[in-house]
């Protein structure tokens, strides 16, 4: 049993999950329901996988969310329930509701258990799609499903491959069920501009605010057409505007009379600006933007691709044969009849039942020359063509059906009838209702035989089958017996279910805490989808825009591969030009410099040659002055000799004459010329060179000295001797340090 799916979760806002978990027991007034699995989640409640413990057989209970808005959809739904309850559940292909009870303060709904899902059948088929002999029995029996629902005026509302279960695929191949009646209403209750219908299986009347009547199932039962044929969806999902851009693609764009009284047209097309065409046009997603606020979510598919419907159903899959293609138009005439953009000229399930596609009209000539037919019949098995019992067709409504054309057809369809039946009695296929019948039949003979002929045996039968009564009686005791005791085990086991109870509260607790989590992880989710739809578009524009270069590259390159072979070429020539150069260049380099090496090296000898005069020069000033200096301290060591030689006369009556030699001596003996100065010491530093400060006065001194006259004490030449000492390599007199110390 499925439930709504993610269109319709905008209605309606989830609450904390339920406490119903496998292996639960659900208690009603007549029976109890034992949980085994759980096949299916929703925003109002979960399907349930259970067995009837009374009966053994296996249920599907429908368990709801205890909520204001949901309490509303039970109700609804059990009213719909109730009157659809009235129609004959196997004969009208709609699931068989059992009942409705509350268990734990749940309100439960319990129906008949089915198979899978079209969902699920083409996903195990890893979506190939099915071929039109698999689709015909499927779409004959929604049609006969929603025939009953128009006799009692209600709508569906909510068609879509979840909603349409196999019974048992395995032995009733292809055998459908119509589910899910918790969004189905009256029709006459319906108002305009009211939202239903899954989004990519939504009728253009509802999305542009029309008056929906019965026809928005046949556009539902049209786009089912679509996903088993192509093994996917005709219209997207993502926005109303995508879904009405893609109408428009497929099938045109809806008549300006449509348009005009709809109530959200506004919002898709825009009247023409020019004066001599005055319908409408659909906007571009800038102006759906900036009309509705609302940015519109793109999406490409396979069906962008062809120019129409029609288009894609010729085209794919590839032609088989020239009957499969017949059928194929046939199918092709029924899609698009019920794909009218106009509710008004699409057939009603009534009408639809008496298409070529459905009725098989068409292959009544081919039946004995191809084996197409055979699997036809084989598939439409479980779905028999004279189902539905006579009817008037005075009530039916519809403009685009003719009473003449309609008795035609049914008439069709009988002569087809006809020809089956006797194609059936050459070939060893019946029909599971005819072997019934013949059965019956055959049975009663049997009795009446047997009444007449063998009335002794009969009444030996019949006391073997009160036996097998009265075995059956007690076997069926002995099974009250063991529910009995089952019950007494499920009581004792009840303390243990609190327990576990209590540990699903806290589970309990546990999931709403991640689920907080989860909604804030899913609004950063959005915010990071927004982010990237915008990272999308701006990656498109670039595409666009990088498309457009590599074209304008492409035309660049061709214009000038030419010139840049003749480049190559010149630059070839070059090369070799400037390598000539570049060698030449090398030459002049090593010219250049043995020129300037040479030329360093002259000036280097004459830097040499000038400093080499320079000293010379200085050498020959201190030989001179050492010369001079050399003839005075060899006169005055003469004179000293004589001085000490000659008799001392000293007299003590004549004072002046005796200090007179005193004085003199002393004057003498300070002034030897080859002491230097305290202040012209200098410790072993600088050569002659850089030493040279003797000032003119002082190399005058040594000059007089020469003439006869005596030098001062402070006229000596301390730089001269200092220069002298250290061009000789003498040292200084200890007798020069002893004195200094003394004085």
């Amino acid at each position: 049993m499925s439930l709504l799916d993610n269109s319709n979760e905008n209605f309606y806002t989830p609450v904390a999950p339920y406490e119903v978990q496998k292996h639960d027991v659900l208690y009603s007034s007549t029976t109890c329901y034992k949980v085994i699995d759980f096949s299916g989640e929703g925003c109002f409640g979960k399907v349930a996988r259970c067995v009837n413990l009374t009966t053994g057989t296996k249920v599907a209970v429908k368990i709801h969310k205890e909520n204001g808005d949901v309490s509303k959809v039970i109700r609804k739904e059990r009213k719909m329930l109730k009157a659809i309850r009235t129609l004959d559940a196997d004969k009208n292909n709609i699931v068989n509701f059992i009942e409705s009870f509350r268990s734990n303060s749940l309100s439960c709904l319990a129906f008949e258990m089915l198979d899978r899902s079209l969902w699920d059948l083409l996903e195990e088929r890893r979506w190939i799609p099915l071929n039109l002999n698999e689709i015909r029995p499927i779409i004959q029996q929604l049609m006969v499903a929603f025939d009953a629902l128009k006799s009692r005026g209600i709508l569906h509302t909510d068609l879509k491959p979840d909603n349409v279960m196999l019974v048992n695929h395995q032995d009733q191949p292809f055998k459908i069920k119509l589910i899910d009646f918790g969004l189905a209403r009256k029709v006459r209750k319906v108002r305009i501009g009211t939202l239903m219908q899954p989004t990519s299986f939504r009728a253009p009347e509802v999305t542009l605010g029309l008056p929906l009547t019965e026809a928005v199932d046949m556009w539902g039962v049209g786009c089912i057409m679509g996903f088993l044929y192509f093994g996917r969806e005709l219209f997207p999902r993502d926005c109303s505007y995508n879904l009405i851009r893609s109408i428009v693609h497929l099938l045109g764009q809806p008549d300006d009379d449509l348009l005009s009284a709809g109530l959200y047209s506004w919002s898709y097309f825009s009247l023409n600006d020019d004066p001599y065409d005055t319908g409408f046009s659909l906007r571009s997603p800038d102006e759906f933007t900036e009309v509705t606020g609302i940015k519109p979510q793109l999406t490409f598919t396979f069906f962008d691709s062809v120019e129409n419907l029609e288009d894609a159903v010729w085209t794919y899959p590839t032609k088989k044969s020239d009957i499969e293609f017949d059928d194929r138009n046939a199918f092709l005439s029924l899609l698009m009849s019920t794909l009218d953009l106009d509710p008004q000229r699409r057939p009603t399930p009534r009408d639809s039942l008496n298409n070529p596609f459905l009725s098989m009209f068409h292959l009544k000539n081919k039946m004995d020359t191809s084996s197409y037919l055979d699997e036809a019949r084989r598939c439409m098995a479980f779905s028999p063509l004279n189902h539905l019992e006579s009817k008037p067709k005075s009530d039916e409504k519809n403009d685009k059906s003719d009473p003449q054309a309609i008795e035609a057809d049914s008439m069709a369809s009988l002569h087809f009838d006809e020809a089956c039946q006797e194609k059936r009695t050459s070939t060893p296929f019946f029909s599971v209702e005819d072997l019934l019948q013949v059965n019956h039949e055959e049975l009663q003979v049997a009795d009446v035989i047997s009444e007449e002929k063998f009335p002794n045996e009969l009444q030996v039968e019949k006391n073997k089958n009160n036996l097998l009564q009265e075995e059956l009686e007690q076997i069926r005791i002995s099974y009250q017996l063991l529910i009995a005791r089952y019950e007494d085990d499920v009581l004792k086991n009840r303390e243990q279910t609190d327990a576990l109870r209590h540990d699903l509260d806290n589970e309990i607790l546990q999931k709403k805490q991640l689920q907080s989590q989860f909604d804030e992880a899913t609004a950063a989710l959005r915010e990071e989808r927004q982010n990237l739809e915008r990272e999308v578009e701006q990656k498109k524009l670039l595409q666009t825009a990088y498309e457009e270069l590599q074209e304008k590259h492409k035309v660049d390159q061709a214009k000038f591969s030419a010139e840049l072979h003749t480049e190559k070429a010149k630059n070839n020539t070059l090369q070799q030009e400037v390598d000539s150069l570049q060698h030449e260049i090398h030459n002049l380099r090593a010219e250049k410099e043995a020129q300037k090496m040479a030329e360093e090296m002259t000036i280097l000898q004459q830097n040499a040659f000038e400093k080499e005069r320079n000293f010379v020069r200085e050498l020959d000033e201190l030989k001179a002055q050492l010369s001079v200096q050399l003839s005075l301290n060899m006169k005055l060591s003469t004179d000293l000799k004589a001085e000490r030689e000659a008799p001392q006369k000293i007299t003590s009556h004549d004072d002046n004459s005796a200090d007179e030699p005193s004085q003199k001596q002393e004057s003498i003996t300070h002034t030897e010329p080859l002491e230097p100065t305290k202040e012209a010491e200098v410790s072993g530093e600088m050569p002659c060179e850089q030493q040279e400060t003797i000032s003119p006065a002082l190399s005058l001194e040594p000059q007089q000295g020469a003439e006869g006259t005596l030098p001062q004490t402070g006229a000596q030449p301390p730089s001269v001797w200092k220069r002298v000492r250290h061009f000789l390599g003498l040292r200084k007199p200890r007798r020069w340090k002893r004195r200094r110390e003394e004085g």
